[in-house]
C-alpha cells in the first residue's frame, strides 16, 4: 500500500494507480474539487476510485472539523465537475442501532445521519 502524507487541498498526489480509496476525507477539505481532480491525474486508465462520505444532514448535526457535507445534487455535481461518473453507490449507517437510543442527538442521527459509499470511474 501506499499513503500520502500532504496537505490534500493543495498539494499534488504523484504516481500511478489502479485503486484508491478516499473514504472519510472530502468532508474535512476546504476544497474536495481539488484533491478529485489530482486522483483523477494518479489513476490508471479503468482504474477505480472509492469514496465515502456523510450524506447531508442539518448543519447542527455536523461534525465540528467538518467543512462540507453535501447532500445528493451538490456531491453528484461535485463528482461531475470533477470528471468521474459513479458506477455504484450505498447508503449505510455507521453507527449500532443502540446508539440513536441514547440520547436526542442520537435520535435526530438517526433520521439525518446516513453515510455513501461510491464507486467510481473516470468519464
Amino acid at each position: 500500500f501506499h499513503t500520502t502524507n500532504i496537505d490534500l487541498d493543495i498539494e499534488n498526489l504523484s504516481g500511478q494507480y489502479d485503486i484508491i480509496t478516499a473514504f472519510e476525507i472530502i468532508e474535512h477539505l476546504f476544497n474536495p474539487l481539488h484533491l478529485l481532480l489530482q486522483i483523477k491525474t494518479v489513476l490508471k486508465k479503468n482504474g477505480t476510485l472509492y469514496l465515502s462520505t456523510p450524506k447531508g444532514k442539518p448543519y447542527f448535526l455536523w461534525s465540528k472539523d467538518h467543512f462540507h457535507e453535501m447532500g445528493y445534487e451538490r456531491l453528484f455535481a461535485l463528482i461531475n465537475r470533477s470528471g468521474f461518473i459513479i458506477i455504484r453507490k450505498k447508503e449505510i449507517r455507521i453507527q449500532p442501532f443502540y446508539f440513536y437510543l441514547t440520547g436526542f442527538r442520537p435520535m435526530l442521527r438517526f433520521i439525518f445521519e446516513k453515510h455513501l459509499i461510491l464507486e467510481l470511474k473516470i468519464s
